[in-house]
Parts: C-alpha cells; sequence; structure tokens
C-alpha cells in the first residue's frame, strides 16, 4: 500500500509540474514503462490516473489525456507483443515516436528537442534497469 501510494504521489508531483513549469512529458515515459515492463494491465490502469490527474492539474477535459495515453499504450503493448522488446534503442525510440504522436493528437507544435531529451532519459533509464536489476 505504501509502494501504491508512493507511486501516486510522484505522479501527481509530475503532473503538476509538468502542467506548471515544464515542457517535458515525463507523464508519458513513466506510463509507457510501467505498461511495458512492469505489468500489462498495472500499466493500462497508470494510463488511466496519469490522464485525469493530469486533466484536473491542466484544466483539460477530464478524460482526454487517458484516452491518448491508453491509446499510445496499447500500441506499444500490442508491439510488445508480436517483437522482442529487449534492444536497448527500443524504449527510446518508442518514446520519441509517441512523444511526437502525442503533440500531434493535441495539435500542439512539435517539439522534437523536448521529445529527443525524452528519449535520452528513456535510454538512460533502460540503461540504469539493465546494470543494476537485470530487467528491461
Amino acid at each position: 500500500m505504501l509502494k501504491l501510494t508512493l507511486f501516486l504521489i510522484i505522479i501527481w508531483l509530475l503532473a503538476f509540474l509538468q502542467a506548471s513549469y515544464w515542457r517535458l512529458n515525463l507523464l508519458l515515459l513513466v506510463s509507457l514503462f510501467s505498461a511495458l515492463y512492469l505489468s500489462e494491465s498495472f500499466g493500462l490502469i497508470t494510463s488511466v490516473l496519469i490522464g485525469v490527474i493530469y486533466d484536473l492539474s491542466t484544466g483539460r477535459t477530464l478524460g482526454q489525456s487517458s484516452l491518448v495515453l491508453l491509446l499510445v499504450n496499447w500500441l506499444a503493448i500490442a508491439y510488445k507483443r508480436k517483437f522482442s522488446i529487449n534492444h536497448p534503442i527500443f524504449f527510446p525510440i518508442l518514446v520519441f515516436g509517441s512523444a511526437i504522436f502525442v503533440d500531434l493528437i493535441w495539435l500542439q507544435e512539435l517539439r522534437l528537442g523536448s521529445a529527443g531529451l525524452l528519449a535520452g532519459l528513456g535510454l538512460g533509464l533502460g540503461l540504469i534497469l539493465r546494470k543494476y536489476h537485470g530487467s528491461a
């Protein structure tokens, strides 16, 4: 229960920071990571929670972000079921493409620098997990 509470607090903090200060979509990174490397069902539930918390913190229509994150995670899970995701460059490419896809869905300007930075963070996260936990 403590892990779930801590996870929700981190998501709320990231949603607040993303809505207020950062233009880096760290919630997308967390959502994709939880769907691909933790559990598919946990990842989809996390996508809904992340989307609702982000919508509440930005004042968007409730459920809009959840729907977009569910679509992105569903596509990633469908890819995971068909192909191997063990290559270290897979996650950064997926994060980069998903960030551009999310920007296009929300009809925002394409932030390639932000998507590239997010992909770099995804690469770092994957390498750290491989080194210390042998997963990802």
